[in-house]
């Protein structure tokens, strides 16, 4: 009896050590998981704040940029120029500091999805491409819900070096995690009042690809819109200002399946650097 006796203490005894060290595993590995999604969070919370920041000053920015113009304008005297100088002076560092910040929300490179196969188009589908481009402008404008271009399913758009749509993100905004189509169904960006000076400078229809420009005016009027689910959202635009613009437009089989865009803001109501006749003349093809 003696030896079962021993052995059933040594059986008892190695399943409390391994029921402990279970429990002991499960405890850290509970302790790293909220630990990590803690930094999750916490790192999610910077970027937002760094975004919102970084909006912020260069809201304040073009405010005064706008200010040291017209001080330079209207400047009588040695010390008025100096004065709209070191406004401007200050206006750059401050817009600089913006650039700064939004460098530090960058996630990191993903796929580049627009450097693809050439798929051999063909000259005749260029007024389409054109077309279609035009359409996603005249979508962003004064944004209804009213779809007039059109987007593949697997759509993606990147802002900035940042994932605007279908994004991966678990903290990313939900109009972010949508198609492109469902964000412009939504009229999430009814505040972009006007797309103007419009321009398709390079069309290559080799590899479906448009590069077009533009300038998207924000007058700070619209304080409060209505989507189109009836939910109703403050605007992101208070401040008057402009953002120049260059997009490149990936165009597979009559629809839109990625886009790159670079957006820098300007002073409100800027104008091109393009003469007017150029808007009309026929894109230059790769």
């Amino acid at each position: 009896m003696l030896p079962d006796t021993f052995a059933l203490l040594a059986a008892i005894l190695g399943l409390t050590l391994a029921v402990g060290v279970a429990v002991a595993f499960g405890v850290a590995r509970a302790a790293a998981l909220a630990q990590r999604d803690a930094a999750r969070v916490a790192e999610a919370t910077a970027t937002r704040l760094l975004r919102l920041t970084a909006h912020e000053l260069r809201g304040i920015g073009m405010t005064l940029h706008g200010h040291a113009d017209h001080l330079a304008a209207t400047a009588e005297g040695p010390v008025a120029a100096v004065h709209a100088a070191s406004l401007a002076a200050a206006t750059a560092q401050l817009l600089g500091l913006a650039d700064e910040l939004q460098d530090h929300t960058m996630p990191p490179a993903a796929p580049r999805i627009l450097r693809e196969e050439a798929i051999e188009l063909g000259a005749d589908d260029v007024p389409e491409m054109l077309a279609l481009v035009d359409g996603y402008f005249s979508t962003l404008q004064q944004n209804t819900g009213i779809l007039h271009t059109r987007f593949d399913p697997a759509c993606r758009r990147r802002e900035n070096g940042v994932w605007t749509t279908l994004s991966s993100d678990p903290n990313a905004p939900p109009t972010m995690r949508m198609t492109c189509a469902e964000s412009f169904q939504l009229g999430f960006f009814r505040p972009n009042e006007r797309v103007r000076g419009r321009r398709t400078p390079l069309v290559d229809e080799r590899t479906g690809l448009v590069l077009a420009g533009a300038f998207i005016d924000h007058s700070g009027r619209i304080t409060e819109y209505e989507l189109t689910d009836g939910r109703t959202l403050t605007s992101g635009f208070l401040r008057p200002h402009t953002y120049a613009m260059l997009e490149l437009f990936k165009i597979v089989a009559g629809s839109i399946t990625a886009i790159e865009a670079v957006f820098h803001p300007v002073p409100y109501g800027m104008r091109g650097a393009w003469v007017e006749e150029e808007l009309s003349a026929p894109p230059r093809r790769s």
